[in-house]
């Protein structure tokens, strides 16, 4: 599994900056832009997601071919707050991995959307400004947080059965193959309509119709902000 940054912060020389994690130490993309996996490059240039959580496949022959994921990737946009330095700052994230870690990129996406606010304020406090690429990661706690998502695999529900963030958890935790293109996202948090979005996922065959796990920013707010933890990843027993 990569991880890869697009960050700034307040009165930055550099502006935003292209990094991937590599050990502990945040090193630029060669080639800055270009140098990303497509999928990864076209989610930080366009402001059409907050949250995406997806697998990507071999294209298909026909609309209605079920399709074979290979990757899978996951990338949020626009966490802002403060830095451990006390700059102001903003940071874009996104995990790209092979199919065979989906389990992990699940166990890290669980773990993000089970206490959003928290993770948002956690993540930012690891970030100061510096170093060669302009800002600076605490690699160590970063990766720790990283391999304890990846290493607990029981849910433990904080909240009401009923809550609309539990709805949403079968989408998450689907085990089946997926028959259709549209059953490659688990989860997104659109900037516009699904209208203006769909167009952009594939072929728009498969996509008009607007999955269950694709919010609105406003619906996301009131589902995942605000509320406290939903759940918790635990260590299985």
């Amino acid at each position: 599994m990569d991880t890869y940054f697009y960050c700034s912060y307040e009165h930055s020389r550099s502006g935003f900056f292209h990094t991937f994690l590599q050990g502990n130490q945040l090193f630029p993309v060669e080639g800055g832009h270009s140098g990303l996996p497509e999928e990864l490059g076209e989610f930080f240039s366009y402001d059409r997601f907050l949250f995406l959580w997806r697998d990507f496949g071999m294209p298909v022959e026909k609309p209605w071919r079920q399709p074979e994921p290979t990757r899978c990737m996951l990338g949020i946009r626009g966490l802002t707050g403060r830095f451990s330095d006390g700059r102001g700052g903003t940071v874009n994230m996104a995990f790209y991995a092979p199919i065979q870690e989906e389990k992990r990129l699940r166990r890290i996406a669980l773990a993000i959307l089970g206490d959003f606010d928290a993770f948002q304020d956690k993540l930012l406090g690891w970030f100061s400004a510096g170093g060669d690429c302009g800002y600076k990661i605490d690699g160590e706690n970063f990766n720790g947080w990283v391999e304890q998502c990846a290493n607990n695999g029981r849910l433990r529900i904080l909240t009401e059965k009923d809550h609309p963030a539990v709805r949403l958890l079968q989408n998450m935790y689907r085990e089946s193959a997926p028959r259709i293109a549209r059953d490659l996202l688990h989860f997104a948090v659109c900037t516009g309509s699904w209208k203006d979005t769909y167009k952009t996922m594939g072929d728009s065959i498969n996509w008009y119709l607007k999955p269950q796990c694709a919010l609105t920013r406003e619906e996301f707010s009131k589902v995942f902000q605000n509320g406290g933890e939903l759940w918790r990843l635990e260590p299985a027993e």
